[in-house]
């Protein structure tokens, strides 16, 4: 029987995995995907794994706004989101952390270097020996309309931020990836070794809790029911699943739980005001053809201001582009970019509740996006200023026609399980003993910058917890 088992293979999980073996825990890594991502997964540039319906990525049906149905793709492989998203590797600004004992930034800022090779720079805020690289694009890698972008955001007087996990003031710069020599990094490759067994095709389907106890977990491996069991269970699926399956274990509303017939174990307020970044893309077409080479991230530039974020785009949208041909040098063109404005301080919280006590069934996903006026007003206000950015030398020249604003979502979930309400500063889950979690269902505000970084952080500081 291990140590630990640790449910999902995910952004945090593999950190959170890697680091417990190290320390000599025996740990079961237990993932609902492959092991291996696909090779069209490896370039920075391909998103194909974010799209629902790819074999690498969960399709959850949401509602943005009562009238916006939307599908939430995750990543379903070993890696989790982290082999599927963007790569855009941004830590949040420092007040953005304190959520507890051991929270505070300058307590995580040793965490945050341990983790990574910055290879642009250095000095106390940066590692030069961890697992996960970091880089900026440049050069033949950053878009010509990101280069025009940062160009327009000086011209209006907004401060450069050229290193934006340095937390200084914020600006405009280029953003941080976990990308190396074009190919994205996971975690599952920067952090992974032998001394992990890792169960690839492992559903989890709920907790196995006895007389207020995790024990275990019940699951589908390779379609055949089992129970496994070990001595701590930690609950790191990512924000939709581990609040999905604290909900079938019985950790949650207990109306909520009654009414699907699901025995309550523990009172806890799990999915009830989750939070996402609600985004406003502006697509616009180019005056010419622009070139896109293999290993150029999507969004490649960002100013970021008091609570908004304006993200430049190098990588045609929508969020499915493979590089044509076997030649890793080859480039191609695009035509149409956008501007993808972020609300980053939202007022309005979302709702994840159950649809069914059916583990196969996904939970009910209600973003509730914009129902505070003050959410509208601030991201009119940022959309009215990425327009200007449009009209403004050098990006102008780029721009031949801006497209109609859509609502869409940065995919950010996070707070479905929250220090604080469902767990104490180390992860524990109130009232049910050896149940942690590791994930960004823990976060308990919207942060200012989009919660990749953060995620790897969790399994670093969860697992120094642990040890």
């Amino acid at each position: 029987m291990p140590d630990v088992i640790v449910a999902g293979g995910g952004t945090a999980g593999c950190v959170l995995a890697a680091r417990l073996a190290q320390a000599g825990r025996s740990v079961l890594l237990l993932e609902a995907g492959a092991a291996t991502a696909p090779p069209e997964l490896r370039s920075a540039t391909s998103l194909a794994g974010s799209v629902p319906g790819h074999p690498a990525s969960w399709a959850f049906p949401g509602h943005l706004t009562p009238s916006r149905p939307f599908t939430v793709p995750r990543g379903r492989v070993l890696g989790g989101s982290s082999a599927v998203n963007g790569a855009y590797f941004v830590r949040g600004v420092p007040e953005d952390y304190g959520w507890g004992p051991g929270w505070a930034y300058g307590e995580l800022l040793p965490y945050f270097r341990a983790l990574e090779t910055d290879h642009d720079f250095g000095g106390p805020a940066h590692g030069d020996a961890g697992p996960m690289p970091v880089t900026r694009p440049s050069g033949a890698l950053l878009s010509p309309a990101a280069a025009a972008f940062l160009e327009a955001c000086r011209a209006l007087g907004h401060p450069e931020e050229p290193d934006k996990n340095a937390g200084d003031t914020p600006g405009a710069g280029p953003v941080p990836a976990n990308v190396r020599d074009g190919v994205r990094v996971s975690t599952a490759a920067a952090y992974l070794g032998p001394g992990v067994a890792v169960t690839e095709r492992a559903v989890v389907r709920r907790v196995v809790v006895e007389r207020g106890r995790a024990v275990g977990v019940e699951a589908d491996v390779d379609g055949v029911r089992t129970e496994l069991r070990a001595g701590e269970v930690v609950l790191a699926a990512g924000a939709i699943n581990t609040a999905h399956l604290l909900l079938l274990s019985g950790i949650g509303p207990p109306d909520e739980l009654r009414a699907y017939g699901i025995p309550v174990v523990c009172d806890a307020p799990v999915g009830t005001a989750f939070h996402d970044h609600p985004q406003a893309w502006i697509p616009y077409r180019t005056t010419r053809a622009l070139p896109v080479r293999p290993g150029m991230i999507l969004t490649q530039a960002a100013l970021d201001l008091d609570d908004a974020e304006i993200l430049a785009t190098g990588v045609p949208l929508p969020l499915a582009v493979d590089p044509p041909g076997p030649s890793a040098a080859a480039a191609w063109e695009a035509r149409e970019l956008a501007l993808i404005v972020g609300l980053t301080r939202p007022e309005s919280r979302g709702r994840l509740s159950l649809a069914s006590a059916d583990p196969d069934v996904p939970p009910r996903l209600e973003y509730r996006y914009l129902e505070s006026e003050a959410d509208r007003k601030r991201l009119d206000g940022a959309v009215r200023h990425g327009h200007e950015l449009l009209r403004t030398p050098p990006l102008r020249d780029l721009v031949a026609e801006p497209r109609d604003t859509d609502l869409q979502t940065a995919f950010h979930l996070s707070g479905t399980a929250p220090i604080g309400p469902v767990t104490d500063p180390h992860g524990r889950v109130h009232g049910v003993e050896s149940l942690r979690i590791a994930d960004t269902s823990l976060i308990p505000a919207p942060m200012r910058r989009g919660p990749a970084a953060t995620a790897v952080l969790i399994g670093e500081r969860i697992a120094a917890f642990m040890r």
